[in-house]
């Protein structure tokens, strides 16, 4: 998830390509799609995780959270059209 917060997307290409059944891993900071939209480069890290894996878009974190939800708390327009442009149900 650091990667995915730093916005190293050639890092979480190489850390994907080793553990590809972690990316929709949530722990108690949330999953790597939510750091993602937290962190430094959020577009293209949603968007690299999202084009390799969709279903992420509608994970659920442990406070009940979905990757939409908060994308629009942070103001992130880019990412929330992304997001449904992808897949991410709003009713979730």
């Amino acid at each position: 998830m650091n990667a995915c917060e730093a916005g190293e997307i050639e890092a979480v290409e190489l850390l994907l390509a080793f553990e590809l059944d972690q990316i929709d891993y949530v722990c108690e900071n949330g999953s790597a799609i939510h750091a993602a939209i937290t962190g430094k480069d959020p577009f293209n890290t949603v968007s690299f995780l999202l084009n390799t894996k969709p279903n992420v878009a509608n994970l659920v974190d442990l406070s009940g959270i979905t990757p939409l939800f908060l994308a629009s708390y942070q103001g992130d327009l880019n990412v929330v059209n992304l997001l449904l442009s992808l897949g991410a149900e709003p009713q979730k």
